[in-house]
């Protein structure tokens, strides 16, 4: 009777164990390989990268060389900085958009998020395909040695408790 109440309970542990496990899996597999669903990058947003998505986004971006960055999206951008002089990277919201003297510019906040800066049209490489509010703190933490060992050990303690209780079960019968 106790052993009944046992394997019903334990039956409930061993469905989770196994979903969590699938959808740790299916989302890493397309956070690690985005091209998959039609993206070129994937990476959660933290909140100094991105003004205007919240942190622990799971963010896709798709690359090319012609785009409709519009106002509201999040693009990347070659961006040349004006104190040292380096070229660098920068993917931020576009907040509005202009043209002057026949070039499309794009206004993003600073890397602040006080002030704003224009970027050129054409120096967008990157734009926002999909992105996932929250999942991306998923992905954080599975990508750390702490979600390695919750997504590897524990399910397959849990499985592994269950089917010697079953193995036990039979060899008593």
């Amino acid at each position: 009777m106790l052993r009944g109440i046992i394997m019903n309970f334990t039956g409930g542990y061993r469905k989770a164990a196994g979903s969590v496990l699938v959808i740790s899996i299916v989302v890493l597999f397309f956070y690690q390989f985005p091209h998959v669903i039609g993206a070129s990058n994937s990476f959660v947003a933290s909140g100094d990268d991105l003004n205007g998505i919240s942190s622990g986004t799971l963010v896709f971006m798709q690359s090319g060389t012609e785009y409709q960055v519009r106002p509201g999206s999040t693009a990347s951008f070659i961006h040349e900085n004006e104190e040292t002089g380096e070229r660098e990277i920068l993917t931020r919201t576009v907040l509005d958009d202009r043209v002057e003297d026949g070039e499309r510019e794009l206004n993003v906040r600073d890397a602040d998020g006080e002030g704003a800066i224009w970027l050129s049209d054409s120096n967008a490489f990157r734009v926002e395909m999909l992105t996932v509010p929250l999942l991306g703190f998923l992905v954080a933490f599975l990508s750390s040695l702490e979600g390695i060992i919750l997504l590897i050990f524990l399910p397959a303690a849990v499985l592994l408790y269950t089917e010697l209780i079953r193995l036990w079960d039979k060899l008593e019968a």
